[in-house]
């Protein structure tokens, strides 16, 4: 069996992606054949190395911008490739954060209240119920270009001076919580401990984050965010891997458990979440690339 692992992109996710990919083939070695494919931003030449390569399937860990919002994944389904992951329609709605806000609600999933920023629009203070504000992408991944504010009045030229659409969303207070889902079931909870945000340096940068896998919370929270995440994971469509985030006010119990978003395609590194998960779950690195392989598909 001949399987590509992509990686790459345009965006500057791309060094992420290809440390993931990069991994993957590593650990797929000994088992398949399996061989790296290096995605430059340009949907014609995928297809064209899609044509020329002819794989069995292909591994996508690309990240951000076409990798996750639909766009490689409809050329896979156009040149007949199985692929791993999330599908067309889950992969666009899970990178739109007001609309899968929308969709966490109509689960009954928690999720900060948001307003996306439009240039011109008013943003008022009375819109919003806590004391601290999110600004970050509408859609985006890596937590790349998000602001923690406390001031009210910065949130409007903050949002205005970035180059993309951006929303702007209640802070939640508390624990970082994360949850991976493989296929139908849990893969596995961990808390992460960093400060006020879980942002780009926190994840790929500096070593000044911890991961507790599973994440010492109490019972029912643990349940709770196992059934939220493979709610969210069911209602976006989801396929393969995810890995939703969550934010947990203890103050508030229940009530307190939030659901910041969902990631289609989680990174692959072997310090990365889902794989540190899956490891607590006895499967090794190795173990989880072949379960992705086995995964691929059409019509996802």
């Amino acid at each position: 069996m001949r399987v590509s692992v992509l990686g790459g992109g345009a965006s500057f996710e791309r060094e992420v992606s290809m440390n993931s990919a990069r991994f993957c083939v590593d650990a797929l070695k000994d088992a398949l054949d399996a061989t790296l494919m290096i995605y430059d931003g340009d949907i014609t030449t995928l297809s064209n190395l899609l044509e020329r390569e002819k794989p069995d399937a292909v591994i996508n860990l690309l990240h951000g911008s076409d990798g996750e919002n639909g766009r490689v994944q409809s050329v896979f389904e156009l040149m007949k490739t199985p692929y791993s992951h999330s599908g067309v329609l889950a992969s666009a709605l899970a990178m739109d954060k007001m609309k899968s806000k929308q969709i966490y609600r109509d689960a009954g999933i928690n999720t900060p209240h948001a307003v996306e920023f439009e240039l011109g629009a008013p943003i008022e203070r009375g819109q919003f119920s806590g004391d601290r504000f999110i600004v970050k992408p509408s859609n985006g991944g890596s937590s790349d270009n998000i602001y923690l504010l406390n001031d009210f009045d910065n949130v409007p030229e903050i949002a205005a001076a970035c180059d993309q659409p951006m929303m702007v969303e209640d802070y939640i207070p508390g624990r970082e919580v994360t949850v991976g889902i493989i296929g139908d079931r849990l893969l596995g909870i961990t808390e992460v401990i960093v400060g006020d945000i879980f942002g780009y340096d926190d994840k790929y940068v500096d070593d000044r984050t911890r991961h507790i896998t599973p994440a010492p919370l109490p019972n029912d929270i643990y349940t709770l965010c196992a059934q939220q995440a493979l709610s969210a994971h069911t209602a976006l469509g989801c396929r393969g891997l995810s890995r939703s985030d969550f934010r947990w006010d203890e103050t508030r119990g229940a009530d307190g458990l939030f659901l910041l978003e969902t990631n289609t395609q989680p990174g692959m590194r072997p310090q990365a979440l889902v794989v540190e998960q899956a490891v607590h779950a006895g499967m090794s690195h190795s173990d989880l690339c072949l379960w992705m392989v086995n995964d691929c598909s059409l019509d996802r």
